[in-house]
């Protein structure tokens, strides 16, 4: 075993032996103190005796092949809000919205954004919510972000409290991002970032810890699960601040809705204690957990734990049966998160991800292209088997949901911008603007809206002059 000065670290050290994970030091001798000391910080944030349950709890069994199908026979479908086809539909719509903007208005509302991942897959380097995405101006996922929290601040006279759930790999660049740009004009009181908790990846054919350089260990952050731990670290500052219900959502959709009031709402008057929304699977096997009901309970099951028959079934006008697709947009009740005072309660279950990575061998970084490697995620979804009453709400995806997660094709930039472009289209257009587009119905020139001019077709429309043209490439801000 090797030795360290302090008695903490020799501790710690203690734990990776107890772990069978000795070859974290395998080039000990090859380091300075400095990479030393960054090693040992590592290794102190790292919850050895659960990892090493993860390790003995899943490795053998996902080793061994896919996850199995779940074909239970009381798994149905969950019931989901429609978007609204008639006047009743309307009503209860406009009650939502009516409830939502009370506790907007009232201050009842909290954000927390999930903003962990590095623009690794956009080739992109630095945090994910640095990006680029505006087509014209060319904000950054995590301005857009803010200027919606602003024009929320503005819209109702009341500061939200914004909680940004970084990662180890990404939270120093991103604090030094928002204090570079003053906080996007945002209070810098009322935006905290935390740090999500990380979990060490393995080797999956010996459960042994890899490293991705001599005095770095492989980590990567325990999944969006680690929203709750998070936003239960607040809890001091929510209960101050009279906040009853947290909005989250992920960094890389730059068409969410923030804090959408008929998305509040509906979780209001609903009594729930924890809501989601949802958009239409665009077929059988798109890559995409969804909503269901087992019993009494409600879960999102994966796409790859779906048996055959479920995923392809239908309702007799045609449309999927297990069609309500997750897009991580949510809102929880605070006294849903905090009715015990350890957590325990919120035992978040692990998934198992198999990922392709870079890491240390015989002292050379050795690339792959194939999937070497397993880490540990939980699922913020996970708990909704514990909660009352959950809300589901259909939505349309062209309008909230354009993610930003590969270089090029589905889901990438390109497809991100041309659905800003036709959402803010749709606006200008609503406002007696003729848009000029081409015969697939993109938009002929680059549109850009900033949500401090407008967020949505309302606001737009008492904004600019009708009866106009777009000619060129438009800004808006």
């Amino acid at each position: 075993m090797i030795r360290v000065d302090s008695e903490r670290d020799q501790v710690n050290v203690a734990k990776v032996y107890e772990a069978g994970q000795e070859q974290i030091f395998e080039y000990w001798d090859e380091i300075d103190a400095d990479e030393r000391r960054r090693l040992l910080d590592q290794i102190a944030s790292v919850d050895f005796a659960e990892f090493t349950r993860l390790v003995r709890l899943h490795l053998n069994s996902e080793d061994s092949g896919p996850a199995p199908s779940i074909g239970l026979a009381d798994l149905e479908p969950a019931v989901a809000i429609a978007l609204p086809s008639t006047p009743a539909d309307e009503a209860r719509r406009d009650a939502a919205i009516a409830a939502g903007v009370a506790a907007l208005e009232n201050g009842e509302v909290g954000i927390l954004l999930v903003a962990g991942g590095q623009g690794t897959r956009l080739q992109f380097d630095g945090p994910k919510g640095k990006f680029p995405i505006g087509p014209v101006s060319q904000r950054s996922l995590f301005q857009f972000h803010a200027e919606k929290t602003l024009a929320l601040k503005r819209r109702f006279k009341r500061s939200l409290p914004w909680f940004i759930m970084t990662s180890e790999s990404n939270h120093e660049e991103t604090v030094e991002y928002f204090q570079e740009h003053q906080y996007f004009g945002l209070s810098a009181s009322d935006v905290s970032f935390r740090r999500q908790a990380m979990l060490p990846i393995v080797d999956p054919r010996r459960g042994k810890i890899l490293l991705r350089g001599k005095s770095d260990i492989a980590l990567s952050p325990n999944g969006h699960g680690g929203a709750i731990s998070t936003i239960r670290s607040f809890r001091s500052e929510l209960e101050k601040r009279g906040v009853r219900y947290v909005f989250t959502y992920q960094v890389d959709n730059p068409l969410v809705r923030m804090c959408d009031p008929a998305f509040l709402g509906h979780h209001i008057l609903g009594d729930s204690d924890f809501s989601s929304k949802a958009t239409p699977k665009s077929d059988p096997d798109e890559k995409v957990g969804v909503f269901c009901r087992s019993g009494q309970e409600t879960k999102v099951v994966e796409y790859t734990e779906l048996s055959e028959k479920k995923r392809h079934q239908r309702d007799v006008d045609g449309q999927l049966s297990f069609r309500a697709g997750n897009i991580a947009i949510h809102v929880i009740s605070t006294d849903f998160l905090f009715r015990d005072e350890d957590g325990s309660s919120f035992k978040m279950p692990y998934h198992v991800a198999r990922k392709a990575i870079s890491y240390m061998k015989d002292g050379e970084l050795v690339e792959s292209d194939e999937p070497n490697s397993i880490r540990f995620e939980s699922f913020l979804f996970d708990v909704l088997h514990l909660a009352r009453n959950p809300v589901i709400m259909e939505v349309d995806r062209t309008r909230e949901f354009a993610p930003v997660k590969n270089l090029d094709g589905a889901d990438s930039p390109a497809t991100a911008r041309a659905l800003l472009e036709n959402e803010w289209a749709r606006w200008l257009e609503r406002a007696e603007i003729a848009v000029p587009r081409n015969a697939d119905g993109t938009v002929t020139h680059r549109i850009e809206i900033s949500p401090l001019f407008a967020t949505g077709p309302e606001e737009c429309a008492a904004r600019v002059a009708p009866n106009t043209v777009v000619d060129g490439d438009l800004l808006l801000q």
